[in-house]
């Protein structure tokens, strides 16, 4: 993170591109491992003389384990410092906004249900449709 402020949705934009960055690390590392398990030796492995042997492909293979899991768990630390800052920046958004506006935000912004919004806000599931819906019709007349 850099010394500028970011906003809510840079916040989860860098949030999804580390979660790709994340499925794609473990990914590789499902991969790595079926590559790790051992397998019967085959003549060839054993009669040839020079160049890369069983073991040193499966040496290298845990070495590359090690490396994706350390790279796993950076960016895992990156998501949550993440998430840690998008709590900060949700609370003081909070502080400055009505209840309508932040009803619209986490309908619109953070896509969660009419249930999730009611429990935040302090209303009735019935109460924030009715709201949301009010603001949609504002909105859409101008």
């Amino acid at each position: 993170m850099s010394g500028k402020e970011l906003t809510i949705e840079e916040v989860i934009e860098e949030m999804g591109k580390l979660k790709i960055r994340y499925y794609d690390i473990a990914h590789r590392l499902r991969i790595n491992f079926a590559k790790i398990r051992l397998r019967s030796v085959v003549p060839k492995d054993i009669m040839v003389k020079g160049g890369r042997r069983t073991n040193d492909k499966i040496l290298l293979s845990i070495a590359e384990q090690d490396d994706l899991r350390t790279e796993l768990s950076e960016v895992k630390k990156a998501y949550y410092s993440y998430k840690d800052l998008l709590i900060e920046l949700i609370w003081e958004k909070e502080k400055k906004s009505t209840k309508e506006e932040m009803i619209q935000f986490y309908k619109e912004k953070m896509h969660y249900s009419y249930d999730e919004i009611a429990v935040l806000i302090g209303y009735s599931k019935r109460q924030v449709q009715r709201i949301y819906k009010e603001l949609k019709d504002v909105t859409q007349c101008h």
